[in-house]
């Protein structure tokens, strides 16, 4: 970090992804704004800056930052999958399912666009649609007790209710092994799960 040297545009974003990652948003931002000040088509700043304001729900901000971010680099998938989260908490489904869309052909590998999309289907009643893009999430995170319970749901839905028990049952077993864990390490370090964005 020293390397970097105090005061760069570098150093802001660095700093300010300290205090994102510790969930002080109003420092991240102060550092984000410096870095962006100083350099505006600085590397993700843009993304950081959009990613801050979509966890204070600032969704005209975070969207105009999300949108800059991705005009100077196209090819990066998290600016398409945060607009989708954003637009999925506006009530806006047409746009979230573009821009998580847009994500997954960044990014073939993003489970929370796949499970994005899947809740998108699901409030649309889209039941087939909800199943297949939770085929892909359940292929990317085959330990996600959130998958598999979703897709318990969908496939009671689709009256297929021997296999929804089944991922009921895998949904229960893996969070049930997730809280044993956090037994034996009570510092919280570890993750149940990769979908906690998406379920916001």
């Amino acid at each position: 970090m020293l390397a970097i040297g105090q005061n760069t545009p570098e150093f802001h974003l660095y700093v300010g992804k300290a205090w994102l990652a510790e969930d002080n948003t109003e420092k991240a931002l102060e550092e984000f704004r410096a870095a962006a000040a100083a350099r505006s088509d600085l590397p993700l700043v843009h993304y950081f800056l959009g990613r801050t304001y979509l966890e204070q729900h600032a969704y005209p901000q975070a969207e105009t930052e999300l949108q800059k971010d991705a005009a100077l680099e196209p090819d990066f998938a998290y600016d398409y999958e945060d607009l989708g989260i954003l637009y999925a908490q506006l009530h806006q489904p047409e746009k979230a399912e573009h821009s998580f869309r847009q994500a997954i052909e960044h990014n073939s590998a993003l489970v929370n666009s796949y499970f994005g999309l899947a809740k998108l289907y699901r409030d649309a009643a889209r039941y087939s649609e909800e199943l297949e893009m939770l085929d892909h999430a359940e292929a990317l995170a085959p330990q996600s007790a959130s998958v598999h319970y979703a897709r318990g749901k969908v496939l009671t839905r689709l009256g297929q209710s021997a296999k929804a028990h089944q991922e009921f049952d895998k949904a229960a077993h893996l969070l049930k092994s997730f809280n044993d864990r956090l037994q034996q390490d009570p510092s919280g370090d570890r993750s149940a799960d990769a979908q906690d964005a998406a379920q916001q």
